[in-house]
């Protein structure tokens, strides 16, 4: 793993970053708690010199994971440490230097001319699989002008890109070793997508992707992996009361996105809560919600709803990973058998006893008309100082408890057994509470 080492601390020792962090110091007293700066960022100090001597001040990024106005970093991999420096004139410009070492001093051996007049932010990635990393930056050019991206070779400083892009991702290598760039930005009537890939020799557009939503209504970018090992980028907009997950990845060297044939990627939100693809199982693969509505249990009930989570492939494809139970204001969140989608239906209850607030989902098993037939078990939510007498008079099982609340359930032993029976030891495996105190 190439090393990334931030010298503000040793730069402060010298005295040369009151300009770029805003810092000052009154006397020499303060500067004696600093930590005294080795030869070797002294010999740094020197190199940097040779760009500050010219009327430049440090520049520090304002976002992202590097925002030191100076770095080292092992650009090229050959184990040695290379500084990275970024700097801005008096006249607006704004330039990142590159300072090599080279018999035991750091000389400089790339200046890159950057757009515009302030640094968004700084990253660093081999996107062309070749061992050395590429230098990516996003400056700003105007309050209303969407940021530029400039992509420079950190090997021989060469300007590899620059593009106009409202904001971009790193969609992670695949199987060539390369790694793209996709640039969002609006189009006509809709965000755009356009992939940035090396592929060919050199980094070009080599696709281009219309997207479900505006970046008015853009809520998530994320990175994700499809149940054929292939990465994907998933570009999350809102859309009516929930959301839409567009699925972008590399199909025969085709920039491509994943549709389904049932259009499940649109999700509807669950009790006010949008749910995202997530790698729920942490078994490297992302999964999908698709909801599933339950009958009611019975004539006035509000309908509940499963979350069917989904691994997704590249064609399209969606299997099933896990079929839960969730409901963001009960807080807890049961994984149930796959087949009671098809054969089970629930009620939720509220009440309020004196000394507690009880929450309860029952779940019954469906007859042959689809309606409630024999009880299969409830799980119970409890809030209150009452709540352990309350689950004690119920017959309940305990499961969950802390100060203000439990978590218990009612299994129907007497229940006749079925491919979706639950016994308790089920229940308490696959039973996780979410946080709220709701009920």
């Amino acid at each position: 793993m190439k090393q990334i080492r931030a010298l503000a601390a040793a730069l402060l020792a010298a005295g040369l970053l009151s300009t770029a962090t805003g810092c000052s110091f009154s006397g020499g007293e303060a500067l004696y708690c600093l930590p005294d700066a080795s030869e070797g960022y002294y010999d740094l100090q020197d190199a940097f010199s040779q760009v500050t001597d010219l009327g430049y001040d440090y520049l520090s990024p304002v976002s992202g994971s590097h925002q030191e106005p100076a770095e080292l970093i092992d650009l090229t991999g050959d184990g040695t440490d290379e500084a990275v420096a970024f700097f801005s004139g008096s006249d607006g410009s704004v330039i990142a230097c590159i300072f090599t070492e080279a018999d035991g001093s750091y000389q400089l051996t790339a200046q890159l001319s950057l757009a515009g007049t302030g640094v968004n932010s700084a990253e660093y990635s081999d996107l062309d699989g070749n061992g050395t990393l590429e230098l990516l930056l996003c400056c700003s050019v105007g309050d209303a002008a969407p940021q530029v991206l400039q992509v420079f070779s950190c090997d021989s400083g060469e300007a590899l890109l620059e593009v106009v892009c409202s904001r971009y991702e790193l969609m992670a290598p695949d199987e060539t070793g390369m790694t793209d760039i996709i640039c969002i930005n609006s189009g006509a009537t809709s965000a755009e997508a356009v992939r940035f890939s090396a592929r060919s020799g050199s980094l070009t557009a080599d696709g281009k992707l219309r997207l479900s939503g505006t970046l008015a209504d853009l809520l998530q970018v994320a990175c994700g992996t499809l149940a054929d090992g292939k990465s994907a980028l998933l570009v999350s907009f809102s859309e009516g009361d929930g959301l839409v997950t567009d699925v972008l990845t590399d199909v025969d060297s085709c920039f491509t996105a994943v549709t389904t044939a049932d259009d499940s990627l649109h999700t509807p939100a669950l009790d006010g809560t949008l749910l995202y693809p997530d790698d729920r199982t942490e078994d490297g693969l992302t999964e999908f919600p698709v909801l599933k509505a339950l009958p009611a249990a019975n004539t006035g009930a509000t309908a509940q709803q499963l979350v069917c989570w989904e691994h997704l492939d590249s064609s399209g494809k969606m299997t099933r990973c896990s079929t839960v139970y969730t409901s963001p204001g009960s807080g807890w969140e049961l994984t149930v058998p796959d087949i009671w989608a098809d054969m089970i239906c629930a009620q939720r209850n509220s009440i309020a006893e004196d000394d507690c607030l009880v929450g309860s989902v029952s779940f019954y098993r469906t007859d042959a008309d689809g309606q409630a037939g024999e009880a299969q078990l409830t799980v119970y939510r409890i809030i209150g100082e009452g709540g352990q007498q309350y689950a004690e008079a119920q017959g309940l099982t305990v499961l969950y408890s802390d100060s203000d609340s439990l978590t218990a359930v009612w299994i129907n032993d007497g229940a006749e057994s079925w491919a979706g029976s639950m016994n308790l030891a089920d229940v308490s495996a696959n039973l996780r509470l979410t946080g709220s105190n709701e009920t």
